[in-house]
């Protein structure tokens, strides 16, 4: 589904697209600059050969067969928990015998039976999840879907850890691979785990820097220990599939099956778990003809590093407009600078004329989608009017009509701003040096994120992600079920359109520099199957550039082109198409478009 939002480490979501900030819900499972997680020797097969249940994709359907990555709760007590643990209200869903709810439902039986059966074929075991329960959101505002992850207590106890008189916590030891740290226990689920030597077994089979010995004592030379006792909790998958009735209403059944194909790979991969492998975000070489999960290229390392360095530093707000300074620093300048001259009242301020040109359309731009032209003058008048006097400001101790104080600002640089190694500053240096090194900073990353992604195109590389995962195995599911490779890439098309129509009209030139290629240009590309032709007359593949780098989803042509790619390898057969369902899906996307419809 759509944008990132920090959480605990992260509040875990796992969504279908990514879209620009507040024109859909955010949520994701991952970091791509979380510095913290243990990566495994060989992320592209940390079971050494033995991932459970192989899928066409090499990743297998699931993690391992262990029931804490899933944690199971009545519904109530799941939103509960995301209000308690996280502030966060959903909507009441509609019932679960309402049309909408019941005619998804069955979509999620059917693939849910493709992934049991297969598992069991693979393993011998029956598959421990729980069964995924669709939640239909009426009015939620956003044309999406997604899996959550919830803070799940394991029941199992450090021996420091200090009981209630009910014998329970009130704080709970949450466990991550790299760290501890407190949780309420009053945001948490109680799933129906198994005993503690389950899990030791699960926690520490990846080799994680927090480890648990035999008698549940956090270990390990590489831990953050900021909790040392109480009982045990992890962030663990759950069973409730969200859609929202503005998808419904958009799509097509088919794609609709899609979508929630896509959500139920996150969810049996349970790409939220703490405990996954390290499988995700390594750069591969994305050669046409690839039949196997992709391995990380020679040169992995070095890209990581770049990348890494771009996505840890604040990205280019409004790229596409010009102004004195990089588009990379507008963050800064609208997020820290701006209310360190606003609280300077004085009539003679020196930056009187830039604080004065400040107003309520900069919460517009910083919660809004882009610039519309009239904010893009507000905006452009600012920064001009800022760089002007900058230099009458310099930064020091005692701020008044000529000075800013230089810890607020040196903060709010270390906040938002692209600072590189470091910026060198000195008491009483006029502000205009400090913007300057600051930009220099800037256009220097702008020149590094230019130098990536030049070095993508001519060698052909791609990031893994645990979003590509869930394409490819929502894509191999949705055959599973009797749909056609061409209806899931017409599909996804289809849903592409559906997001571009809800991104601005002034918004769209930078939403397609963002996604690499528009939706038009990409059904043009399918068409002709992915290639070009050269100056000499001579086809060739086509390169299908990644789109946004510090989203997880990256572009959305980029991962159509992902998917075709993985049928032409391995041409999957799909099964046999089911029969059209009653009531019409007409029937069913009017029922959606009430929205608050009858429960």
């Amino acid at each position: 589904m759509l944008r990132s939002l920090s959480s605990l480490r992260w509040i875990a979501c796992t969504t279908l697209i990514a879209l620009p900030a507040a024109v859909g819900f955010a949520c994701s499972s991952s970091s791509s600059g979380d510095l913290d997680v243990e990566e495994a020797s060989d992320p592209s097969d940390p079971l050494g050969g033995k991932a459970d249940n192989p899928s066409v994709t090499g990743g297998g359907l699931i993690q391992a067969n262990s029931p804490f990555y899933w944690a199971d709760s009545d519904y109530e007590s799941f939103r509960n928990a995301l209000v308690s643990g996280y502030n966060w209200y959903l909507p009441g869903a509609l019932a679960d015998d309402h049309a909408i709810a019941l005619r998804l439902q069955i979509w999620l039986d059917r693939l849910d039976a493709v992934v049991r059966a297969r598992v069991l074929q693979s393993t011998g075991e029956p598959l421990v999840a729980p069964k995924p329960t669709i939640k239909v959101l009426p009015d939620y505002g956003d044309m999406n879907a997604w899996v959550t992850g919830v803070v799940a207590r394991t029941g199992a106890f450090t021996a420091g850890a200090v009981h209630g008189d009910g014998g329970g916590v009130s704080e709970l030891l949450y466990l991550n691979k790299a760290k501890t740290t407190s949780f309420s226990s009053y945001g948490a689920v109680t799933p129906s785990w198994p005993d503690s030597d389950a899990l030791l077994s699960f926690w520490n089979r990846p080799s994680p820097r927090c480890r648990l010995s035999a008698d549940l004592q956090v270990t390990g030379s590489g831990c953050q220990k900021r909790t040392s006792d109480g009982e045990i909790a992890l962030l663990a998958s759950s069973p409730y599939i969200h859609v929202t009735t503005e998808l419904i209403a958009a799509l097509s059944e088919k794609t609709v099956v899609f979508v929630l194909a896509h959500e139920l790979s996150h969810y049996y991969r349970s790409h939220m778990s703490e405990a996954k492998l390290a499988r995700y975000e390594f750069w591969y070489d994305n050669e046409p003809d690839r039949k196997k999960r992709p391995v990380p290229s020679s040169d992995a390392a070095e890209l990581k590093a770049a990348y890494l360095e771009l996505v840890g530093n604040p990205a280019p707000l409004q790229s596409a407009v010009a102004g004195a300074f990089s588009p990379r620093l507008r963050p800064f300048l609208l997020k820290g600078l701006a209310p360190v001259l606003i609280a300077r009242t004085e009539s003679d301020f020196a930056c009187a004329k830039a604080r004065d040109a400040l107003g309520p359309w900069v919460t517009e731009i910083l919660e809004g989608v882009g610039f519309p032209s009239e904010r893009t003058t507000d905006y452009l008048a600012f920064e001009k009017a800022l760089a002007d006097c900058a230099s009458g400001l310099v930064l020091g101790a005692d701020p008044d009509s000529t000075e800013l104080s230089v810890g607020e600002v040196v903060l709010a640089a270390m906040q938002h701003a692209p600072t590189g190694k470091g910026v060198t500053f000195y008491n009483q240096e006029p502000l205009s040096e400090f913007l300057g090194a600051l930009d220099d900073n800037a256009r220097k990353l702008d020149a590094r994120e230019a130098k990536l992604r030049a070095d993508l195109q001519s060698n052909r590389i791609g990031l893994y992600t645990t979003e590509q995962e869930a394409d490819e195995l929502g894509f191999e599911l949705s055959l599973g079920v009797g749909l056609t490779a061409e209806e899931v890439l017409n599909g996804w098309l289809e849903f592409s359109d559906a997001v571009d129509a809800t991104v601005p009209e002034y918004y769209r030139a930078e939403y397609n520099k963002q996604n690499g290629l528009d939706t038009s240009t990409c059904r043009t590309a399918l068409a002709g199957s992915f290639t070009t032709t050269n100056a000499q007359g001579v086809t060739e593949p086509m390169f299908v550039p990644i789109g946004q780098l510090e989203e997880d989803h990256h572009g959305n042509c980029y991962r159509l082109f992902n998917m075709w790619r993985l049928q032409q390898a391995r041409q999957i057969v799909p099964a046999e198409a089911p029969s059209e369902m009653q009531p019409p899906w007409a029937e069913i996307q009017g029922l959606a478009k009430q929205s608050g419809a009858p429960r």
